[in-house]
């Protein structure tokens, strides 16, 4: 992941910066550009090593594997938990190198129908769903395939934790929270790591 810092910082202030309250997986970016690398070709597909700093697409699919492999866990005390997928459209052809490498190097399920109808918006609801512990269905609901569409690709990632070191309630007083658009009183979680540093 220490070769991604490039990536990271140049991704989180696109997708976090602007009104709203927004969440962004720089991890799943990361995979579905990867993903996305694999059916891509000549120029698009540079820009897209590029950007992911890999400088062939056999160094990408090593690198996703780490990536792959240094966030996925499941040991009781962590779950994260990575999936991806591939919605392939009946009406085409698709070379199956290139789908055993989606398979092989991004653990990819593939679903194929015909995309854009009921029935393969209903199986890709399902699948965000059941990936995701079903804590996103209110964002689901309305998802859809254009019909338009060749192929999709989805990621997804599932994440639940307890904190290393827990907070203590007593340590807890209001302080002032510097808002885009006021300033406001509320209630600051507050923990000494050492005598000169506190968050």
């Amino acid at each position: 992941a220490d070769s991604l810092t490039d990536f990271w910082a140049k991704s989180i202030p696109e997708f976090l910066s602007g009104d709203g309250n927004r969440a962004y997986s720089p991890a799943n970016l990361y995979l579905a550009l990867a993903m996305l690398a694999e059916v891509t070709g000549g120029q698009t597909r540079q820009q897209v090593l590029d950007l992911l700093g890999a400088d062939s697409i056999a160094a990408l699919r090593t690198q996703a594997g780490h990536v792959w492999n240094a966030l996925y866990c499941d040991d009781g005390e962590t779950t994260s938990l990575l999936a991806n997928s591939l919605w392939l459209d009946d009406a085409y052809n698709f070379k199956d190198a290139t789908v055993q490498n989606l398979v092989n190097h991004y653990y990819a399920s593939v679903f194929n129908g015909d995309l854009g109808t009921e029935e393969m918006n209903r199986q890709l609801r399902a699948w965000l769903n059941s990936q995701t512990g079903g804590l996103l269905q209110e964002q689901t609901e309305n998802t859809k395939l254009d019909p338009a569409s060749v192929f999709a690709l989805a990621s997804t990632i599932y994440f639940a934790a307890g904190w290393d070191s827990k907070f203590n309630e007593t340590r807890t007083a209001d302080g002032i929270f510097h808002g885009k658009d006021q300033d406001l009183t509320v209630p600051f979680m507050n923990k000494t790591i050492t005598d000169d540093f506190y968050y």
